[in-house]
């Protein structure tokens, strides 16, 4: 239902059902002159997808970045990983969790094997900002950077329920943790 913005980065799309599903609603926005933008990791996806997987997305007018490719400048850069799972909707709305796009997730009664539990959670008001700006940060590292309406659209959420809510992004090797 998006009708202006999608940003989604994943670090793992895997060539299958439910991650075409995905990609054929993006698509389909994308199609409708929705502005989409999609992060893949590099390493997440090697052996998963290719990036003939996205093709019909970007014939939509969709647009698709690969996180970290390796370089023979940088011979070990391959190893820092982009692993958010982020998706912001018309920065209306956002959703962050631990989930990659794959139906593998699922799990597979017919053998036993249970689905994956993970936690992910929707985000509304002006915290979306705070996930559409770590996204507008990598989306620049890797091209041209993000539309400015895009991010002048997320300064206008308004309050939205009674929790107070930050967002805080930040990678694994300068987070202090």
């Amino acid at each position: 239902g998006a009708t202006s913005s999608i940003v989604f980065g994943n670090y793992i799309f895997r060539d299958d059902q439910l991650s075409r599903e995905f990609r054929d609603a993006l698509t389909e926005r994308a199609a409708a002159c929705v502005r989409v933008c999609v992060v893949r990791d590099w390493l997440g996806c090697l052996g998963q997808s290719s990036r003939h997987f996205w093709t019909p997305l970007i014939a939509a007018g969709g647009d698709v970045r690969v996180y970290n490719p390796p370089r023979i400048t940088r011979p070990f850069g391959w190893l820092s990983r982009d692993h958010r799972k982020l998706l912001v909707v018309d920065n209306a709305v956002g959703f962050v969790g631990g989930i990659c796009v794959s139906g593998k997730w699922l799990g597979d009664p017919a053998r036993e094997i249970a689905p994956w539990r993970d936690t992910a959670i929707a985000v509304r008001g002006p915290a979306v900002l705070d996930m559409t700006c770590p996204f507008a940060d990598i989306w620049a590292e890797l091209g041209a950077p993000l539309p400015a309406d895009i991010l002048e659209s997320a300064t206008r959420a308004l309050p939205s329920g009674k929790a107070d809510l930050r967002v805080v992004a930040a990678v694994p090797n300068v987070a202090g943790l």
